[in-house]
């Protein structure tokens, strides 16, 4: 196998669809070949072996290899690839083929029970004799239809190009098995089709779109789900090419130029945050000068609260910063998520006082998620101090959960009233500017609104379970 780099540097979807769409030169020269049929039952076998299952462009290929009024199917162990999931008739009648192994094909009869019909012809043969999980390809059908001695011979030579594409799928699929097992998204094209073969687990997380839905797209259907993500994120291209499989693996990286001149920005914004703070120290020290001479004991506690109050903030901003900057170099691991939030509730209870209240609604369970440690409380935290670090007033604040009924999702919302004060006057902007950037590099949706009318503010987290 050849492996070929393209680039290091990132590639523009406008290239990159140029790079993916068939040239017309290959279709004009291939055109209905042997070379197309080969390169198709490739790309079907490449799919079982990285996936397991078939996509629907690999069930009308097989539905096209077969005689009129039959049918081409595909078992894995006991499971039907095709017709997924519908069983044509005993498992018994193929057995044999498994049993004995080797490369001998094999004809049986079958009448469904008492059926006084035309019975069926079922011929069967071992795609990988030399492996465990048997893998048998058939033809199903009418006696009439495929008792012919020109079928037998249709099927024979199926058989051996579906026995020596195997073999080549297996080692294009022990290539690509390293890739496909990172955590760095990952998507296999198809080059001659321009179609998408596999995804691995990161991709579908980062897209939010299951490998169901992704396989078989064309890559101008994929460039549409990529393009919301490629503001912070860049595309590496690999070609894999071996006999009629012309593959390009997409590796999704992050865009470190891109995530340089972001992290610039909002390093900017909080040095400005740190310099506020530094000088409210300042003034009020050198306030507490001026008052040596005719100190008055009201003033002076005044102002030591204030210079407590500005040294308290400024610690925090640094930590902050600091988790920010090293954001990238934190290990993913599992976290319970309500523990974070727990915490979360405790440190800001901390620094707001008892005034607000703060309540978790109802929850039947834990949830675990991947996060570097201490991620989700900041970003809870900042969240939290957004929504309560400008009110000095009472009230409430609501935090639900609720679980996707499909998607391996849980929202997070945030909802605090902000009677008498307007909602758009009680947002603190540097915490929700953090909990913006942080929820930005963890991958993670972050949406908020104020509802000046209701006097709320509202804070909704999307994350992956």
């Amino acid at each position: 196998m050849t492996t070929t780099q393209i680039k290091d540097n990132p590639v523009s979807l406008e290239t990159l669809g140029s790079r993916l769409s068939p040239s017309p030169a290959i279709v004009t020269r291939i055109g209905l070949s042997e070379v197309t049929k080969a390169a198709a039952v490739e790309s079907l076998l490449l799919g079982v072996r990285l996936r397991g299952w078939l996509a629907d462009r690999d069930k009308e290929f097989l539905d096209n290899l077969t005689p009129d009024r039959s049918i081409a199917f595909l078992i894995h162990g006991k499971r039907y690839l095709h017709p997924e999931g519908v069983r044509l008739f005993p498992h018994e009648m193929v057995e044999s083929a498994i049993a004995q192994g080797g490369e001998a094909l094999f004809s049986h009869r079958y009448r469904p029970g008492r059926s006084h019909a035309d019975g069926y012809t079922i011929h069967t043969a071992l795609i990988n004799p030399s492996e465990e999980n048997p893998l048998v390809i058939g033809y199903f059908g009418p006696d009439n239809q495929l008792s012919h001695p020109e079928t037998h011979d249709r099927f024979f030579k199926l058989v051996s190009q579906f026995r020596q594409a195997y073999r080549l799928a297996g080692q294009v699929a022990q290539e690509l098995a390293v890739r496909q097992e990172a955590e760095v998204p990952t998507a296999i094209i198809n080059r001659c089709s321009g179609r998408v073969v596999a995804v691995n687990g990161a991709a579908e997380t980062l897209l939010r779109i299951s490998e169901r839905r992704l396989v078989d797209l064309e890559f101008g259907q994929l460039k549409s789900r990529l393009m919301p993500i490629l503001t912070s994120r860049r595309l590496k291209i690999t070609n894999v090419s071996r006999e009629n499989l012309y593959l390009s693996v997409i590796t999704i990286l992050p865009d470190l130029a891109s995530r340089d001149r972001r992290g610039s920005g909002t390093d900017e914004f909080f040095v400005e945050v740190l310099r506020s703070k530094s000088a409210d120290i300042v003034k009020t020290v050198k306030r507490l000068e001026t008052l040596s001479d005719r100190i008055v004991n009201e003033e002076i506690t005044a102002l030591s609260g204030a210079v407590a109050k500005a040294t308290r903030e400024l610690d925090l901003y640094i930590a902050r910063l600091r988790f920010l900057w090293h954001y990238d170099r934190l290990a993913p691991g599992g976290v319970d998520l309500l523990e974070e939030l727990r915490q979360a509730l405790g440190r800001v209870v901390s620094v707001v006082g008892s005034k607000r209240s703060i309540e978790i609604g109802e929850t039947t369970s834990g949830f675990e998620v991947r996060a570097p440690r201490g991620a989700l409380l900041n970003l809870f935290e900042s969240i939290l101090l957004s929504h309560l670090s400008e009110l000095d007033v009472p009230g409430n604040t609501n935090i639900s959960l609720e679980k996707h009924p499909a998607a391996r999702e849980l929202v997070i919302v945030f909802e605090t009233d902000t009677f008498p004060v307007l909602a758009e006057n009680s947002i603190n902007p540097e915490c929700l500017s953090y909990a913006k950037e942080l929820a930005a590099r963890m991958g993670v949706r972050l949406a908020d609104r104020e509802s000046v009318q209701d006097y709320k503010v509202i804070t909704g987290v999307t994350v992956n379970l």
